[in-house]
């Protein structure tokens, strides 16, 4: 079975874990900073503290948690990333051997399928794991000016200081549904996400731009973004589904609705401040500090991902696998629940701590 048809069907050895299974690891040190802390002013930092100062967005980036298909990755406040999960010789393509590139410096992660990319401090992406379609062979233009980055299944973005974006990987017939060909004139934007064959640009004016996805097989509406979306704060992609934040706190989705991942609930339509998106579920993230998932609504592809764990409050970021779920806490824990065979839902908190979030210390 190719990686391909594991990422969609979830493994023909996968065997659902319990829906109260979650990990939350002890509570994470601190380095002894207090207050706020910046520590790289980025175009894209500043404006997401404007959101957060206009209550718009979670009062941490979730560029400090990240879920690949089976991995997971965390930053730690010292810029060394920390991988985890992918513990299975099917689906381990080194995307959890985290480089010694990826070891200082860090300020942002993302997930790609079987691929992880950091961003550092100097703007330059580093990028490790499966390589098979291009995915992790950084283009000379993401060495540098660099300020957020995202993957997609087979392919990887890179968001320029210049509001323009880059895109690479896909690069074999079997997985270019054109994801990496970035629209001709696009200019403006301020945050990208990656989805399986498709990818998403918020644009500064609050308008969404998506590309990809060229073929029917592939084809569920995930590129075709709704009629008048505007005011939108966030994007996220998840396998063949698109979420949009809106400034007044209502979550939008398109695309694949055939597990629920697009039907979203009524709690959902005020007060969210930050979505993620998995390969058939949702995560919303409250301004009160409580998570929403939805989707993942048959047996075989329910692993537990949707069902929060009760009681968790006090979120600041969210973070979503192929078939899992992360949410980080205030006070610097991270809690993982969902599909659990391959590591993913247990974070090494020997390697974890001390842990910070990014800009925030106590």
């Amino acid at each position: 079975m190719s990686p391909l048809s594991l990422l969609q069907s979830g493994g023909a050895a996968a065997r659902p874990g319990s829906a109260t299974d979650l990990v939350e690891g002890k509570r994470l040190r601190n380095s002894g900073s207090r207050g706020w802390r910046l520590t790289v002013v980025y175009p894209a930092v500043l404006a997401w503290l404007a959101l957060v100062l206009a209550g718009l967005a979670a009062p941490a980036p979730a560029a400090t948690l990240a879920g690949g298909a089976y991995h997971s990755l965390a930053l730690k406040a010292d810029g060394r990333v920390v991988a985890w999960g992918a513990n299975a010789p099917m689906f381990n393509f080194g995307q959890c051997t985290v480089p010694a590139a990826a070891q200082s410096e860090v300020i942002a992660v993302a997930g790609g399928g079987f691929h992880s990319l950091a961003l550092k401090a100097d703007g330059r992406v580093v990028a490790w794991g499966w390589n098979n379609s291009g995915q992790r062979t950084v283009p000379v233009d993401a060495y540098r000016a660099v300020i957020a980055v995202a993957g997609g299944a087979y392919h990887s973005l890179a968001l320029k200081a210049d509001g323009s974006v880059l895109a690479w990987g896909a690069n074999l017939p079997s997985h270019d549904f054109g994801q990496r060909t970035v629209p001709p004139g696009l200019s403006g934007v301020i945050a990208v996400a990656g989805g399986g064959w498709h990818s998403l640009a918020l644009k500064a004016d609050g308008s969404v731009v998506a590309w990809g996805a060229n073929l029917p097989i592939v084809d569920y509406g995930q590129r075709t973004v709704p009629p008048g979306l505007s005011g939108v704060v966030a994007v996220a992609a998840g396998l063949q589904h698109s979420l949009a934040l809106k400034a007044d706190g209502r979550v939008v989705a398109w695309g694949d609705n055939s597990f629920g991942q697009c039907t979203v609930p009524a709690a959902a339509q005020s007060g969210v401040i930050a979505v993620a998106g998995g390969a058939y579920h949702s995560l919303a993230l409250k301004a009160d500090g409580s998570v929403l998932a939805w989707g993942a609504n048959y047996p075989n592809v329910d692993y537990g991902q949707r069902t929060v764990p009760p009681g968790l409050s006090g979120v600041i970021a969210v973070a979503a696998g192929a078939y899992h779920s992360l949410a980080l806490k205030a006070d610097g824990r991270v809690v993982a629940w969902g599909r659990k065979s391959e590591g993913q839902c247990t974070p090494p908190w020997q390697r974890l701590a001390p842990a910070l979030l990014l800009l925030l210390g106590k």
